[in-house]
């Protein structure tokens, strides 16, 4: 078994994601717990993803439980990865368009044979180091990456400890 995480974006409350915590099995995965992140977490960490985490390709099914059922902004249960910018996000599965909450763009939705997840939970390019390669203030980024990367770790870690 293996732990990773997934951050997705709220589609119904802008500015809003959450921590989806993964327990990753050969023949599935089930969703161990819905962590709510604070109004536009996700927004302060996107330049600060460390390059080489490993994002891995999840190509069996997720299973939820009766104590986490979906987004908990606004209760959907369908994912979305989005093909443009990269970023998951809660959607209607009665829907047949997406309005993607990272790009804005408007997509039809379909089945997917694979999703992504990682251990701090990002898994776009949108929350990596500019496309040039440059970190943009370094010393400030860096040092402000590994202390929220720090404390969303030990979020983790304390969560994990005290089992619901």
């Amino acid at each position: 078994m293996k732990q990773l995480n997934q951050l997705i974006l709220c589609s119904e409350s802008e500015g809003r994601s959450f921590l989806r915590e993964l327990a990753v099995f050969d023949q599935f995965a089930i969703v161990t717990h819905i962590e709510a992140m604070p109004f536009r977490y996700h927004e302060t960490l996107k330049k600060l993803k460390k390059a080489k985490e490993e994002i891995v390709p999840l190509t069996v099914p997720v299973q939820r439980t009766h104590r986490h059922t979906g987004c908990p902004f606004c209760g959907r249960a369908g994912t979305f990865q989005c093909n443009g910018c990269g970023y998951v996000s809660c959607r209607n599965g009665a829907k047949p368009d997406h309005i993607c909450p990272g790009c804005k763009k408007t997509f039809k939705t379909a089945p997917v044979d694979v999703t992504y997840a990682s251990g701090s939970g990002f898994v776009n390019d949108g929350l990596r180091p500019d496309k040039t390669g440059n970190p943009q203030s370094a010393t400030f980024e860096t040092d402000l990456w590994k202390r929220a990367n720090g404390k969303l770790i030990k979020l983790i870690n304390h969560r994990n400890a005290f089992p619901s």
